[in-house]
């Protein structure tokens, strides 16, 4: 070691200058790596005889540090410098440094650290100091040449890296993805440790998932080093962060379809929130497209809800499942065009009408049907889901011949976990038919909302009795083909919103009221 790295060893804390890159999300501020006597952030320890530690959950994101040391010349207790200090977090450097010290017998044998990442990021600012060169004299045993090598790679090979200066003047040399220090025979190029002229700022423009150093003695030196070292202060990189999208729209038309709703779940089924804190979870606009931004590489699922008036026709995947399954990674950042086909729902031959869930109060539900007599039909049965997709059957209810035609099945969604509430009529002969699929809406709207007349004639208005002035309510009337008619915000002041029907034929449509992200649909009839 040269003597001004011993004579670093008696200093307990330095000054470190780290530029901040510039994030390639910027909403986002970039993720910081600490070591160990940092007063923030994960702290990693490393210790004299490490060579291998996985420092887990630095913004979502587990760093693997790996030393790679074939021929055992990094320092360790076992193979100490002659000062007895080797590398480790906390030592000759400072607090919140690591000190990477290696010894050569001949020049260019490197010694590596590798950084491997659970997820792709890029480096926004990632820097090495104390890069430069010892000549004492005529000795060449005590001269030493730092050199470094850089390189990163992703699943799409290798990535490159930009290395740029801190200070005009500095103690080495650029090329390309590496440096070295500067060699002057019989002059010192010794800098302290904190000084900018040695070193050196590291960048990535393009996503990386491995980054590694290779530390070794130039080849002007004599290799002859009883040790030499480099510092690594902390560093910032960026989450590599996607993007999914898609279309809903009819088959045949290619008419682009409103009211469907898309949720995001991850791989145990969990709805995504996403970087920003946002619930992904969204209703198709009028252009059919959804889309979920800010989210970390990995394996997700789309799953679509059917807008009202339709049946799924196929996915873009070819299963038609209303589910897309989607892998955002460094080869796909942007998942485009996982568009769901609708059709128009054919009318059932059955026998019901006027299905309807009543919020009884105290998480108490009724579901209330009207059936008239059918000789087929042995019994009908409840289901319950949270996504509109999976559901679990809670109940049933058999046919009753002379039974009047009416009726109802409570129950209890004390949990607040189901969200909707499915009808199935079973056959003697094994016919299984959906009757209707009905949300479980916020207390909230069959609190504050009333919608009169019903049926209509030329107006239906939307009454509001607010107390709160912060609650918002969207409405949406859609024919029986789903396409959108009237839309607009509840004006809270007036208390109430009247809809112009008068132009519109008679029939069946629907006026969808929502506070937040769930819907609640109510049928209105047009004389």
């Amino acid at each position: 070691m040269s003597t001004k790295k011993y004579y670093l060893f008696s200093i307990l804390f330095t000054i470190c200058s780290v530029l901040v890159g510039q994030n390639t999300s910027s909403s986002f501020q970039p993720s910081v790596f600490t070591w160990e006597g940092a007063t923030k952030g994960n702290k990693a320890v490393w210790k004299a005889d490490d060579t291998l530690n996985v420092y887990k959950d630095i913004d979502g994101v587990d760093i693997q540090i790996k030393l790679i040391d074939p021929l055992h010349l990094n320092t360790t207790t076992k193979n100490p410098s002659e000062f007895n200090d080797f590398t480790k977090t906390n030592t000759f450097y400072g607090s919140g440094n690591l000190a990477f010290q290696i010894k050569s017998n001949l020049s260019a044998q490197p010694v590596c650290l590798e950084f491997a990442f659970s997820k792709p990021v890029t480096l926004t600012s990632y820097n090495l100091y104390d890069i430069d060169m010892l000549q004492s004299g005529d000795n060449l045993l005590s001269t030493y040449q730092d050199s470094i090598h850089f390189s990163a790679a992703s699943k799409k090979g290798s990535v490159p890296l930009t290395l740029s200066k801190l200070s005009d003047s500095t103690t080495y040399n650029i090329y390309g993805q590496s440096v070295k220090a500067k060699f002057k025979a019989g002059v010192n190029g010794d800098i302290s440790h904190f000084k900018k002229e040695g070193a050196v700022h590291i960048t990535s423009a393009e996503p990386l998932e491995k980054f590694l150093l290779c530390y070794s003695n130039g080849s002007e030196d004599d290799g002859m080093s009883n040790s030499h070292a480099i510092k690594i202060p902390q560093f910032e990189f960026a989450e590599l962060l996607g993007r999914i999208e898609g279309k809903v729209y009819e088959y045949g038309t290619q008419q682009t379809l409103s009211g469907a709703v898309v949720r995001l779940v991850d791989t145990s089924g969990e709805l995504v929130i996403n970087k920003e804190g946002i619930v992904m979870q969204s209703m198709t606009d009028e252009s059919g497209f959804y889309s979920f931004s800010f989210l970390p590489m990995g394996q997700y699922r789309v799953i679509q809800i059917n807008p009202a008036g339709y049946d799924s026709f196929n996915d873009a995947d070819n299963v038609n499942d209303n589910k897309i399954d989607v892998l955002l990674d460094v080869t796909n950042v942007i998942s485009q065009f996982n568009d769901f086909i609708e059709i128009k729902a054919i009318p059932l031959a059955v026998n019901t009408s006027d299905i309807n869930v009543i919020n009884l109060g105290n998480h108490q539900h009724n579901l209330m049907w009207n059936f008239k007599p059918s000789f087929n039909t042995e019994y009908f049965e409840v289901y319950l889901s949270d996504n509109g997709i999976d559901f679990s059957p809670v109940g049933k209810i058999f046919y009753a011949e002379n039974g009047g035609g009416n009726y109802a099945f409570s129950f209890d969604d004390r949990s607040g976990y189901y969200k909707y509430v499915k009808l199935m009529q079973n056959d003697l002969d094994g016919t299984m038919t959906e009757l209707g699929v009905l949300s479980l809406n916020p207390d909230l709207i069959d609190h504050y909302v009333k919608i009169f007349p019903n049926p209509v004639i030329d107006h239906v208005r939307i009454s509001g009795n607010f107390q709160d002035n912060e609650i918002v309510l969207d409405y949406k009337l859609i024919n029986m083909a789903g396409q959108s008619l009237h839309l607009g915000k509840l004006d809270v002041n007036d208390g109430y919103t009247d809809i112009d029907m008068s132009a519109h034929p008679s029939g069946t449509y629907y006026l969808l009221i929502s506070t937040s992200d769930l819907w609640k649909t109510f049928k209105i009839i047009k004389k």
